[in-house]
């Protein structure tokens, strides 16, 4: 079952209610007593580790809200962050993405051993195995003498694969 994303409101609608300086995103309109028009939005969800804000009862990414400021797109719902800073709600650093997309923008993983995306082992036989995942299988590309070496054919099939969502950049 695909979980149901609410429609945002319309450009104009977001415009009434929010101004956008700098990444951020200040009130137009007063929503509550302890909220004043001027106020930065604070919208901080530590469960998500996102920025997300109601409006009407429905939670939004703060993320989306301000991609549908910009692009009077209120349709997308996965936007990713060019840097991967969750924090870094500049506009510049939002695009939208499909889930394959979206994947393939992640950094390296916390137990990543190689420094290199994509790059694991070294094996019993001292080698840098080379995989990757695309349209939710997973792709041997081999096994090589070093990760350096490794990398490369990793990046050389990200940019195959994803194009310029390729994250290859975060060795």
């Amino acid at each position: 079952m695909t979980k149901k994303i609410s429609e945002l409101p319309n450009k104009e609608e977001l415009h009434r209610m929010f101004d956008y300086q700098d990444g951020n995103l200040y009130w137009k309109i007063k929503v509550s007593n302890s909220i004043n028009i001027g106020d930065k939005v604070s919208c901080f969800n530590k469960k998500s580790n996102k920025k997300r804000i109601t409006i009407n009862n429905k939670c939004f990414m703060a993320s989306r809200i301000i991609y549908a400021m910009f692009y009077n797109d209120p349709k997308h719902k996965s936007i990713i962050h060019i840097d991967l800073d969750k924090n870094n709600l500049k506009i510049e650093n939002l695009k939208v993405a499909n889930n394959t997309q979206r994947v393939a923008n992640v950094g390296k993983k916390s137990n990543n051993t190689s420094g290199f995306r994509g790059v694991s082992g070294p094996t019993p036989s001292k080698k840098w195995r080379v995989n990757i995942g695309y349209l939710g299988k997973r792709y041997h590309i081999g096994t090589y003498e070093n990760k350096e070496i490794a990398h490369k054919a990793y990046c050389e099939k990200a940019k195959e694969l994803f194009g310029k969502f390729a994250r290859i950049d975060d060795a």
